[in-house]
């Protein structure tokens, strides 16, 4: 009898052991951060702009060529000065008389002998005649079409001896003091931007690399292509780069992330709803609900609500399991970057 109740005692503690599983864990926490990825990526002019006389009048001569390296203030065309220095020569005539009448006046206002209208009048003169002065020296300066920023003519719209008129385009040209560099990324790595370390870039074509970028801003919309549009700084940039180029931009991104995620593994639909299994004291499985973002990389997705950190987690096999079931965990190590970019 007493062999008959040791060889059952022995059986159940076997078919006890038997119900118990084996599974795979994660515990949930804020992803650490670090990684590098590589776009491709085009150089483009920072700023184009499109030159134009202030003044109209025929164009003399117009001193660059397309393709041609300018420095700010130097002069690119000028118009013919000929009607400009006489109307500054006739301003200034009128504006030395008038200030002669007045000083004659003066003395007659001084000893109340100029009703005091009258001397108004005359100092309004002076002040109409200083305007048209000045504005006759301004119109003359302008005659020169001065370079607002250094950089190279991008494109000539004129030839020389063309009457302009004030506003007409005369040549484009555009900044290369400091260049833009644009890359695309999809929606999944958006969230990557706001851990952007360093950024470099390479441009194979000019044996150039490690070109030191500065992260500038990212477009508001997708474009038809469904791509976000990245826009570093290129300050300082070789005189050899232009715009157009194809280069290479390596970006490294490091920080801390409080988003959770977690695996897609772990996740399973059950009564209309996303659940996981959540490891309970005594090691036995409690099913949650979770509301989940959008999908990260490599298998991952965003958590925004029903976990927190350090609850433990089943990432494999999830179908095969019911509620309170007793399990055998497993550790799986967790991720270090977000998105499994790693």
């Amino acid at each position: 009898m007493g062999s008959l109740i040791i060889g059952c005692t022995s059986t159940a503690e076997e078919t006890s052991k038997e119900k118990i599983k084996y599974v795979k864990i994660e515990t949930v926490a804020d992803q650490n951060m670090k990684s590098d990825i590589t776009f491709n990526s085009q150089v483009k002019e920072k700023t184009e702009v499109v030159l134009s006389f202030r003044i109209g009048g025929p164009v003399q001569k117009i001193r660059v060529k397309q393709g041609d390296y300018v420095k700010k203030g130097q002069i690119i065309a000028q118009v013919d000065q000929r009607d400009y220095l006489l109307q500054l020569e006739q301003t200034k005539t009128q504006y030395e008389q008038a200030k002669k009448e007045l000083a004659r006046y003066q003395k007659l206002y001084d000893s109340n002998k100029l009703p005091e209208n009258t001397y108004d009048k005359m100092k309004s003169g002076v002040t109409l005649a200083k305007i048209a002065f000045e504005n006759a020296q301004n119109q003359l300066y302008d005659t020169d079409l001065r370079a607002p920023i250094s950089g190279y003519i991008s494109s000539k719209f004129i030839n020389d001896h063309t009457t302009v008129g004030p506003g007409v385009p005369v040549v484009a040209m555009i900044d290369v003091s400091t260049l833009e560099v644009t890359t695309k990324v999809p929606s999944s790595q958006l969230h990557l931007v706001q851990y952007i370390k360093k950024a470099q870039l390479d441009i194979q074509s000019l044996q150039l690399e490690h070109l030191p970028l500065e992260f500038k801003t990212i477009s508001e919309k997708a474009g038809r292509d469904d791509l976000y549009e990245l826009t570093f700084l290129l300050k300082d940039a070789d005189q050899r780069i232009k715009s157009g180029m194809l280069g290479t931009t390596h970006v490294s991104f490091e920080g801390k992330n409080t988003q959770l995620s977690i695996p897609l593994s772990s996740v399973f639909d059950g009564h209309k709803e996303t659940s996981v299994w959540v490891l309970q004291k005594g090691n036995t499985l409690k099913k949650r609900t979770v509301v989940l973002g959008k999908p990260l990389n490599d298998g991952r997705v965003e958590v925004l609500s029903g976990l927190t950190t350090n609850e433990q987690i089943v990432v494999a096999g999830v179908y095969d399991l019911i509620e309170n079931q007793a399990v055998a965990p497993i550790q799986q190590p967790s991720k270090s970057n977000i998105g499994g970019l790693l």
